[in-house]
């Protein structure tokens, strides 16, 4: 996975399991994203930002952005179903590829100070 950091700041932790990406911020709920199931033919951009009370990441626009995930479009390889045409060649199937990790790009934004965020959250 590529990293990007977008701004100055003090940024979300983060790390992956597999396909999965988990972005934790202190004083928060984490957030768990499976990329192989945001994995599109096309590629798309997942948005996490901080929620209104500041307490929970979520994925899409929020109060304040934390992280964009850009995963590429989902690549396909052909595989020997084991049968052969009229001609004997090898009939192949179409067979979806997980997300390539290394293809990832993580981009980090930088988070204000979580206790004085959430001070002002409660006031409003």
């Amino acid at each position: 996975m590529r990293i990007q950091h977008v701004n100055s700041g003090t940024k979300a932790k983060w790390k992956t399991k597999g396909t999965i990406l988990q972005l934790t911020v202190p004083g928060v709920e984490p957030i768990e994203i499976d990329l192989n199931e945001e994995l599109q033919d096309v590629a798309v951009t997942v948005d996490v930002s901080l929620n209104s009370g500041f307490t929970a990441l979520e994925k899409g626009v929020g109060n304040w952005y934390v992280a964009s995930v850009k995963i590429p479009a989902r690549e396909y390889d052909y595989q020997p179903t084991g049968e052969t045409d009229d001609e004997g060649y090898d009939i192949l199937e179409e067979v979806a590829l997980d997300v390539n990790m290394r293809d990832v790009t993580l981009c980090l934004w930088g988070i204000p100070d979580m206790t004085q965020a959430q001070k002002e959250s409660e006031v409003r």
